[in-house]
């Protein structure tokens, strides 16, 4: 087991580095608050599974084991799809590192983290180009947010804002305080 964990470790700790420096922190500015979560995710999970790959593992467990890391979405605060994603990534990069790392693996665990890395900067630089950014907004106009005062909605938000928003998603409508929590899609200028 530790004639693995090591390799294992190290090539994790290059990966998760290299996305983190090279491409999340580029295209993530306002978001680095997760950089913690991530490093500290991806260097217990090549923990958890190198002490799991000399356990028989069924594929049940396996998938009960992701399920487990799922329930985390519910179980805390509300997390941006895209940085979950990248929760996602630094959950099981380690799992693919570790589990599959061996001496007739090694070049096809270092040619899967090569892909990923590149597949996760292609990603992001295609949603950097299409121009769009997302906020959430604490709103507290809720006649506004009927249907057919969608046009309006948008206006209001755009003057109070000063963004050039082009979309707008409902979240959490609290009766009592008069207010929605709404995320905005506005195009970068």
């Amino acid at each position: 087991m530790i004639e693995l964990l090591f390799p294992a470790f190290v090539l994790n700790a290059a990966v998760v580095t290299a996305i983190v420096e090279l491409i999340y922190r580029r295209y993530n500015k306002s978001n680095s608050y997760y950089i913690f979560t991530f490093y500290t995710f991806s260097v217990l999970m090549v923990f958890i599974s190198a002490l799991l790959r000399d356990i028989e593992l069924s594929v049940g467990v396996g998938f009960g084991l992701f399920a487990i890391f799922s329930l985390l979405r519910y179980r805390t605060e509300i997390i941006p799809l895209k940085q979950m994603t990248y929760i996602f990534v630094f959950i099981t990069v380690p799992f693919m590192n570790t589990l599959y790392l061996s001496s007739s693996f090694t070049v096809f665990v270092v040619v899967l983290n090569i892909l990923v890395i590149c597949i996760i900067l292609v990603a992001e630089i295609t949603a950097a180009r299409a121009g769009y950014s997302t906020r959430k907004i604490l709103y507290n106009e809720l006649d506004l947010l009927k249907p057919q005062n969608s046009d309006a909605l948008i206006s209001d938000l755009c003057e109070k804002t000063g963004l050039d928003i082009q979309h707008v998603e409902f979240g959490e409508v609290n009766l009592v305080r008069q207010t929605a929590r709404l995320t905005v899609f506005y195009r970068n200028n």
